[in-house]
């Protein structure tokens, strides 16, 4: 009888102690079990045909419908290190495809088609990171999307693989509040892969992740994928050289005032001529000490400082409006005084017949903003 109150008594004395342990350390121990139970409900991935690397360059070239036909003019970009050659951007406008079972003409945010989705689980673009970066450190994903339903609980996925078994997860879900019935919006999310291992070898599968199987369409898909080694900037095949911004500091500069500005102050007006911004980089702030990096298809911006050494990222958010300028098809930036840079962002509507000039596109309409870089 002794023994076994000794043993009852530990037990007890076990058990408080493990609560107070817990209680004491409930930061830390929440987040830690909000991850586990999200990677234990995350969904599988859907099934995905294999399919061979294109000649001479990243699989981006060659995936499975309906990702078999990417958009040269933002698809082409490559940049090699060495040796690797990676794609880091590419966008699919879904007018057309070897397999068209997934295309409708029913609704489309540009040209005649888009991507009808109406089971759980959309098709997925799916690649070796090795293809894409050099040292993968971010995934930025954005489409157009059109639902009539009130709260289609449409979620982007990012998931990672290696050797068949998940490695990591990533998921942002339109929530009923955001979601506009009825009209095309554009739904954008960036993951950073922060301290996650990462290996050249393995898959990064992106899809649409239909919880409340609605009828959703999704047009104009564009993917970034982000290095740590190099800042992707569009063009052509280039070298990487010693002189190219390091990231030796990953985090994002903070914002200390975001003010909306007029479009037509910049010439960016619906309707007429479209600005066709060829800088990549524009010197800021106090004595210009400061040079912000931007290419078209980048999904954030690079600061970097006076003697070349890296600050930090930068994201052109606008919280009155809930928009990101960098998400525009093209982006014109005027550096101002004291750390503000004017942004302006505009789609564009191609030319027609007998005027291939292309346009500011009027939806979505032109937006521009002041923002002042915070310390």
């Amino acid at each position: 009888m002794g023994t076994r109150k000794r043993t009852l008594a530990l037990i007890i004395c076990s058990v408080i102690v493990i609560a107070f342990v817990v209680i004491d350390r409930r930061a830390f121990i929440k987040p830690l079990l909000k991850e586990y139970w999200a990677r234990w409900n995350s969904p599988k991935n859907p099934s995905f045909r294999s399919y061979p690397a294109g000649p001479g360059g990243p699989s981006v070239r060659s995936g499975a419908p309906p990702f078999d036909r990417p958009v040269r003019a933002r698809s082409d970009m490559q940049m090699r290190l060495g040796s690797h050659v990676i794609a880091p951007n590419v966008r699919f406008d879904m007018e057309s495809s070897a397999d068209t079972t997934w295309l409708s003409r029913e609704q489309a945010h540009t040209g005649v088609s888009s991507l009808l989705l109406d089971k759980e689980y959309g098709p997925a673009f799916r690649n070796k990171v090795g293809d894409v970066a050099v040292g993968l450190d971010a995934i930025g994903v954005s489409m157009w999307i059109h639902c009539d339903g009130a709260d289609p609980r449409s979620t982007i996925v990012v998931s990672i693989e290696r050797a068949g078994t998940q490695t990591a997860w990533f998921g942002k879900e339109l929530s009923a509040k955001e979601h506009e019935p009825g009209v095309w919006q554009r739904f954008q999310a960036l993951f950073a892969i922060g301290d996650i291992e990462v290996m050249d070898d393995d898959l990064i599968s992106v899809y649409l992740w239909n919880r409340g199987k609605e009828r959703v369409f999704v047009d104009d898909m564009d993917l970034y994928f982000m290095s740590k080694d190099i800042h992707g900037g569009a063009g052509t095949v280039h070298g990487i050289g010693s002189d190219a911004p390091r990231l030796s500091s990953m985090r994002f500069i903070p914002i200390a005032r975001v003010e909306l500005l007029s479009p037509g102050r910049f010439g960016v007006v619906p309707g007429e001529p479209a600005p066709d911004p060829k800088e990549r980089s524009w010197p800021f702030g106090r004595e210009d000490r400061a040079t912000l990096h931007f290419a078209k298809g980048d999904a954030v911006g690079m600061i970097t400082a006076f003697n070349g050494d890296t600050i930090g990222r930068m994201r052109a958010w606008v919280p009155q409006l809930e928009k990101d300028l960098f998400g525009f098809e093209r982006v014109l930036i005027r550096p101002g005084g004291n750390g503000r840079l004017s942004i302006i962002g505009f789609d564009i509507d191609p030319g027609n017949g007998t005027d291939d000039t292309p346009t500011v596109a009027y939806d979505p309409a032109p937006v521009a903003a002041e923002i002042l870089i915070g310390q």
